[in-house]
């Protein structure tokens, strides 16, 4: 925040998240980080988003009796890529060498004491012949991490905040081979907080992440066919997300030029 407080007043600034809202509940809007808008377009809602291709469907589930995360996955996994969050670098080790084991299964945990030349090494072999299958980490891959071929999430750490849930289920929801993309909840966490999948309202105000409300259906709406094909128009005519991603890249584009400007005549 201070940072940007530095800069000129000209300046355009967009920030890009999939989870405008921050554990803290320190605001996002002009009372916080300084934010005017929240921009969501049209079209932008996880159940379009799946309709047309932009992210994977998923599956939750939540298995009985407690098992170990490395158990979880043995069982369910059905040897896809996947990403296992624990509370603790400690749980990490423990579930990917239960992993080696127990099933033979290649893993790497990464921390934020990874260096930058094992993370890439881990990265580029990740779901490979010979390379790790499964990438454990407390918090490091929950934000930025993008491997369309991860394909199951085991979630073995508690998320109070929606957010920090939203991120990690994020992970594996890039779209692979028409894979559908698998949850494994050990801690409860899709309990609390719904599908990953659900269609979300957000704030700039502090508000925390919430389910959206369901719109009200008109009483003058026309029904059967007739309402059938409106509804068919109205998602013809919606924005696509192509078109979506060249309006914000102009946009960035812009911001960044100002940004240049300033710092090249500075």
């Amino acid at each position: 925040h201070r940072v940007l407080r530095l800069l000129p007043d000209n300046v355009r600034i967009i920030g890009c998240t999939a989870t405008p809202s921050r554990a803290d509940g320190t605001a996002m809007g002009r009372g916080g980080a300084g934010f005017e808008a929240l921009v969501a377009p049209r079209g932008s809602e996880y159940s379009t988003l799946v309709a047309n291709g932009w992210l994977a469907p998923c599956r939750v589930i939540r298995p009985r009796n407690a098992p170990t995360p490395a158990r979880a996955y043995l069982e369910h996994g059905d040897g896809r890529p996947g990403i296992l969050f624990a509370p603790t670098v400690a749980a990490c080790q423990a579930a990917i060498d239960a992993l080696a084991r127990d099933g033979g299964v290649r893993g790497a945990v990464i921390s934020a004491h990874t260096s930058d030349a094992v993370r890439a090494r881990a990265f580029a072999a990740f779901g490979t012949a010979g390379g790790p299958l499964v990438l454990a980490s407390p918090m490091a891959l929950s934000e930025g991490f993008d491997s369309p071929r991860a394909k199951v999430c085991i979630l073995d750490r508690s998320c109070v905040h929606v957010g920090t849930y939203l991120q990690c289920a994020g992970r594996v929801l890039r779209p692979y081979q028409g894979q559908t993309a698998l949850l494994i909840d050990l801690r409860g966490a899709s309990e609390r907080h719904g599908s990953p999948l659900a269609d979300r309202s957000y704030s700039l105000e502090g508000e925390p992440i919430r389910p959206a409300a369901a719109p009200e259906r008109r009483r003058d709406a026309p029904r059967g066919r007739a309402g059938a094909r409106q509804r068919a128009a109205a998602n013809r005519t919606a924005p696509t997300m192509a078109a979506m991603w060249v309006d914000t890249a102009r946009a960035a584009g812009a911001a960044l030029a100002s940004v240049w400007r300033v710092f090249m005549s500075a």
